[in-house]
């Protein structure tokens, strides 16, 4: 192709893409004026309501888990025969030793089961408080999933971070303030 022709081509496709330009402008200045759902349609929107998180009403020790296994059950579809892992859910960095406990090996097992004074072992003793939390939850009435759910997300984060003094503190909090023994029916707590 000769210079003329080649310019020639590149004109006719400036020309094409400036005009391509201003019809989509102006399409999308239609568009973005037109309402979607007509005034003569539109009635009052409902502001959404927001529904409380039930609270933990059952404050179960360990120790009580331990005997009464068949009671670890409720939010998520957890059993006792539940893995660590599978509470804590797909993304979760914990300690394969730990993670590949089911929930009742992990109330079971010793503090040294996964090392002594490493993660493991804080995340193992940090894991049988919040598997206690998650029962507590799940046998409340009604079922305090949402406040389960939050716990196992605050596990997951402190796991994340590996910081073994946030771990430790975070069970420890647990075991003070949920599960002691001090709410609901189940396991002899005031009600």
């Amino acid at each position: 192709m000769n210079r003329t022709r080649i310019v020639m081509l590149l004109l006719v496709v400036l020309v094409l893409v400036a005009v391509g330009h201003h019809q989509l402008a102006q399409f999308s200045k239609h568009v973005l004026n037109t309402p979607l759902v007509s005034t003569a349609y539109a009635g009052p929107v409902a502001s959404p309501t927001v529904t409380p998180t039930p609270p933990i009403g059952q404050s179960c020790t360990l120790g009580f888990y331990k005997k009464n296994f068949e009671l670890i059950t409720g939010c998520f579809g957890i059993s006792s025969s539940t893995t660590v892992s599978t509470l804590l859910g797909a993304g979760s960095a914990v300690n394969s030793c730990v993670g590949s406990l089911t929930l009742l090996q992990a109330l079971q097992a010793p503090a040294s089961q996964c090392g002594t004074g490493n993660l493991a072992q804080a995340e193992l003793i940090m894991i049988k408080q919040l598997i206690t939390a998650v029962a507590n939850a799940g046998n409340s009435s009604p079922p305090a999933c949402g406040a389960a759910s939050t716990l196992v997300a605050q596990a997951n984060l402190l796991i994340a971070l590996g910081d073994k003094s946030s771990i430790t503190a975070f069970g420890t909090s647990l075991e003070s303030n949920i599960n002691n023994d001090k709410l609901g029916s189940l396991c002899g707590g005031s009600d």
